[in-house]
């Protein structure tokens, strides 16, 4: 899932619909992954 980077943007009722829907299928629990893209990626410098 690409919050972000989708176009048009996604609203927040369409991401809760899709973690009820995921939610749905099973019973463990669901974890969020944030991946950071920062300066130092975009720019190629090392981070400090």
């Amino acid at each position: 899932m690409c919050q972000n980077l989708t176009g048009p943007p996604q609203d927040v009722k369409e991401v809760v619909d899709y973690v009820k829907a995921v939610g749905s299928l099973t019973k463990k629990k669901i974890v969020f992954l944030e991946e950071a893209i920062g300066p130092q990626i975009q720019m190629d410098l090392k981070p400090c």
